[in-house]
């Protein structure tokens, strides 16, 4: 979960390791707080980060690797990924679609098994603006991996693999899967309403264009 707050960005990403309480600043103003707050339910990682840190890739650079060498299991284990992930969605956001896709690349390569990351990832490289980003062939591998690792419950997960079909050219995919997509878990009644738009253009062999973003 991440919510924007004025000039910062509260993240926070769930573990099962042991119990620790820790808040810690340094220069990039990171307040961490890693607890667990009942033993049957595992431990949590609350973070707060300036915004400036999530606009500019060296400067999370610099954190994810503090946060790497952090000595509390819970924040080298969990937070990493997390703020990859919200520093990718941050760069979508602000139209800066290379360093997104470049970032949502680390957090799978750190080992990420969350599919949050590969779906952010696929999501971009189907329905991007800027044609330079747009990558049907790795975005149907990265959405389709996002759907194993939900075992195929998520139904965003697999709107995003049919945005994908559509934009390495399989419509007869993008169609199967966006009403499969319909057909899973609860989205409410206008996201229905913008899949079945989509569904129309996949029906068309049209695939689906983001609108661009920017700061």
């Amino acid at each position: 979960m991440a919510r924007q707050e004025p000039r910062a960005h509260h993240w926070r990403s769930c573990t099962s390791s042991s119990t620790t309480t820790r808040c810690a600043k340094g220069p990039s103003k990171l307040r961490i707080r890693a607890e667990t707050p009942n033993a049957n339910r595992g431990s949590r990682v609350d973070c707060l980060i300036k915004e400036d840190v999530l606009k500019e890739p060296g400067k999370v650079n610099e954190m994810v690797n503090r946060l790497k060498a952090d000595p509390f299991d819970q924040v080298r284990v969990a937070a990493p990924d997390v703020l990859l992930r919200v520093a990718a969605r941050r760069f979508d956001a602000l139209g800066q679609y290379s360093n997104a896709v470049a970032t949502l690349h680390q957090a799978i390569l750190m080992g990420s098994q969350d599919g949050g990351s590969y779906n952010q990832l696929a999501w971009i490289n189907a329905t991007c603006s800027d044609s330079a980003v747009r990558d049907g062939k790795e975005a149907v591998s990265a959405a389709s991996k996002a759907c194993e690792l939900t075992e195929w419950k998520n139904w965003m997960f697999i709107d995003t693999l049919a945005a994908a079909y559509a934009e390495a050219g399989d419509f007869k995919h993008a169609v199967e899967f966006q009403e499969r997509a319909l057909r899973t878990g609860n989205p409410t009644a206008s996201e229905q309403k913008r899949m079945r738009e989509r569904l129309s253009l996949y029906e068309q062999s049209t695939p689906f264009r983001d609108k661009p973003n920017g700061p």
